[in-house]
C-alpha cells in the first residue's frame, strides 16, 4: 500500500472538533427564537469556499493484498522494507443504488464528485536488517495490545478520498478518479529477535503528548493514486506525495495543506503504549525517518508466492504475550 512511508496558530484536531460540534449546538438552539426565517437560512448556509472536513464513511468495505515498499533511515543507515498483507478500506457509494441502503454517495467538493474513505486495516510483514518487521495501519490498532497496560492508546484514522479528475458534479464517481489516503502508521522491529514486541522496538509517525492529543510534529503520511475503479484493480500504485500535519482540520481531504514534495524525511518517533515520546534521555535509540513510500496492489499469484517466502518466517517470529 504504501511504504515511505505560528505554534500558536494550530488547536488540536480535537479542540478543533468540540468547536465544530458547540456551534451546531448553537444552531440547534435557535428554534427557541422567533428569528426571521431569512436570517436562520443565512446563519445555516454552507461556504462552498469553506475548506472540507472529513467524515466517517460507512457503506462499503473493499479488502485486497498489498505490497509494501519502504526506504526508512535507521541510524543513519538506509535500508529498504518490503512486506505483504491484507489491506481494508471502508468507503462511500460511488453511485446512488451502489447498495439498497447506501448511507452517503458522492457529493460536490470545489466543483468535482467526491467520496470519503477510510483505510482501516493494513498489515504487512517483512523483514528490515535482518529483523523481523510488521508495519500497522487502522483507527485504535496497537502493537501493544497483547501487553497489558492502562494507557494504552491505538492509532489515529487513516483518511482519505476519492474524487473525479474533472468535468461537472453528477452524483457519480466517474473513473479514472483520484484516490489519497492520510496514514498513521506504526513500524515494529523485532531488534532483539526474540518476538515480543518490546518498549523501545516501535515506532511511528502518530504521537501524542500527556493529554493525547497529537504533537505539533506529527504528520500523517499523504499516499496518492489515479485509480481505475474500486476497489483498485490489480498493479494500482499508491506513491508518497507529501505530508500533512496531524493538526490540520481538513486531513484526509483535498483541501488539506500538503507539505513538501516526496520524497521528504518522515519523522518517525519511538513510542510508549501511550504514544508518548520515548526520549533519548529514556532509552539509547537511534533516530528513525520513513524516506519513501508505495504500495502496489498485486495479481493474487504475485502476492502469494510473496506470502508463501515470508510465512515460516512470521510463525517462528509471532508475538508472544510479555511474562
Amino acid at each position: 500500500m504504501f511504504l515511505l512511508f505560528n505554534l500558536s496558530s494550530y488547536k488540536t484536531r480535537r479542540s478543533f472538533y468540540h468547536s465544530y460540534l458547540s456551534s451546531t449546538q448553537v444552531f440547534r438552539d435557535l428554534k427557541y427564537f422567533a428569528l426571521p426565517f431569512a436570517l436562520v437560512a443565512t446563519l445555516l448556509s454552507t461556504d462552498s469556499n469553506a475548506a472540507a472536513i472529513w467524515q466517517q464513511p460507512f457503506d462499503i468495505k473493499d479488502s485486497f493484498n498489498s505490497i509494501g515498499i519502504k526506504e526508512l533511515d535507521i541510524g543513519g543507515q538506509r535500508v529498504i522494507f518490503e512486506g505483504t498483507g491484507p489491506t481494508q478500506v471502508i468507503r462511500d457509494c460511488v453511485y446512488l443504488g451502489e447498495k439498497s441502503d447506501c448511507y452517503q454517495t458522492p457529493f460536490e467538493q470545489n466543483g468535482l464528485d467526491t467520496i470519503m474513505t477510510e483505510m482501516v486495516s493494513l498489515h504487512l510483514v517483512g523483514k528490515t536488517m535482518g529483523f523481523h518487521t510488521e508495519i500497522r495501519v487502522g483507527e485504535g490498532w496497537s502493537f501493544f495490545d497483547d501487553l497489558i497496560f492502562t494507557d494504552l492508546i491505538g492509532l489515529d484514522h487513516s483518511r482519505g478520498q476519492i474524487q473525479d479528475l474533472a468535468g461537472l458534479p453528477d452524483g457519480n464517481i466517474d473513473f479514472p478518479a483520484n484516490s489519497i489516503f492520510d496514514i498513521f502508521f506504526d513500524v515494529w522491529i523485532d531488534f532483539n529477535n526474540d518476538g515480543i514486541v518490546d518498549v523501545g522496538e516501535v515506532v511511528s509517525n502518530d504521537v501524542r503528548d500527556l493529554s493525547g492529543d497529537s504533537i505539533l510534529d506529527s504528520y500523517a503520511l499523504r499516499m496518492f493514486a489515479e485509480i481505475e475503479d474500486v476497489p483498485p484493480p490489480k498493479w494500482t500504485q499508491y506513491i508518497c506525495s507529501g505530508k500533512v500535519s496531524a493538526l490540520d482540520p481538513s486531513i484526509g481531504t483535498f483541501d488539506a495543506v500538503v507539505e513538501e514534495a516526496c520524497p521528504p524525511p518522515l519523522d518517525l518517533f519511538f513510542i510508549n503504549p501511550d504514544r508518548t515520546e520515548i526520549t533519548s534521555a529514556d532509552l539509547d535509540l537511534p533516530s528513525v525517518f520513513a524516506i519513501d513510500a508505495k504500495h502496489i496492489v498485486p495479481e493474487p499469484t504475485t502476492f502469494m508466492l510473496l506470502s508463501a517466502g515470508l510465512a515460516l518466517f512470521g510463525w517462528q517470529h509471532r508475538r508472544k504475550p510479555l511474562a
